[in-house]
Formats: C-alpha cells, sequence, structure tokens
C-alpha cells in the first residue's frame, strides 16, 4: 500500500485502497456508482447523506482510489440487503439475496 495519510473520518477502521491486490482493477468511482445504485442516489449530495460524510470527502477519496470502511458500515446498518462484497467488487455474492432493492 503507499505511503499516504489516513483521512480522520476514515477512523480506526481504515480504508480499503482500490485498484491493488484484491481490488486491482477496480476503481472507487466505480464502488461509489454501486453505491448510488443501492441507495437510488442520483449525486453525490444525496450518497453523502446516506454516507453520513460530505460530497467533498466523497469526492477526494475517489481521487486517492480508497473507499472508507466506516462508510460500508453506514450502508450496511441502512441497507442490509445489499452485499458488501458486490459494493467492492461489482460481483454478486450468491449468499446474498437480493443486491438491490
Amino acid at each position: 500500500m503507499k505511503d499516504m495519510q489516513i483521512p480522520f473520518y476514515c477512523g480506526a477502521l481504515g480504508f480499503y485502497q482500490m485498484g491493488e491486490g484484491e481490488f486491482a482493477g477496480i476503481s472507487a468511482a466505480s464502488v461509489v456508482k454501486r453505491m448510488k445504485l443501492a441507495t437510488h442516489c442520483s449525486n453525490l449530495y444525496e450518497l453523502a447523506i446516506h454516507l453520513k460524510t460530505s460530497h467533498a470527502d466523497i469526492r477526494d477519496e475517489k481521487r486517492r482510489n480508497i473507499v472508507p470502511k466506516v462508510w460500508l458500515r453506514e450502508l450496511m446498518q441502512t441497507h442490509a440487503e445489499t452485499s458488501p462484497s458486490w459494493l467492492l467488487t461489482g460481483k454478486i455474492d450468491e449468499a446474498w439475496n437480493t443486491v438491490i432493492r
């Protein structure tokens, strides 16, 4: 992983570094697109409300190509039917009945 300062809002949970290792070929931008689909949001302002962050933070993390783990935790609390694996990789997890409601 590249040496970078962890944004304060990632907290103790940290973040996923997209584009490397198990996430090779996957961008933070594609994860954000899936988060928008799962939450039925049409823009970053709406998604920011679901993630309890700002749209500027989302834009910044897309630029850094990272996904804070706290964002997945927030979505799982309100959209438990959405597979975290699908959010991160785009691959359907057979253990989950529904990807998007």
